[in-house]
């Protein structure tokens, strides 16, 4: 089961990644810089990678709530 829920995991990771590669280019189409897009992006669609955690949110955070992002 936990390879299962692994992979789960993995396809929403995709397709949430392919959003939010979509909403980048759609802001550098409409003449936003690189970074400005960027941000709009950052605002507008959730990042559930733990990769975004700060160290605080890593190491406190998430212990005391484990489905914390």
């Amino acid at each position: 089961m936990p390879k299962l829920l692994k992979g789960l995991g993995e396809v929403n990771t995709f397709i949430e990644n392919q959003a939010r590669i979509s909403a980048y280019h759609t802001a550098l189409n409409q003449g936003m810089t690189k970074k400005q897009a960027a941000d709009a992006v950052n605002r507008a669609v959730l990042n559930y990678s733990d990769d975004v955690l700060s160290v605080f949110e890593s190491n406190v955070i998430k212990r005391l709530v484990p489905f914390y992002k």
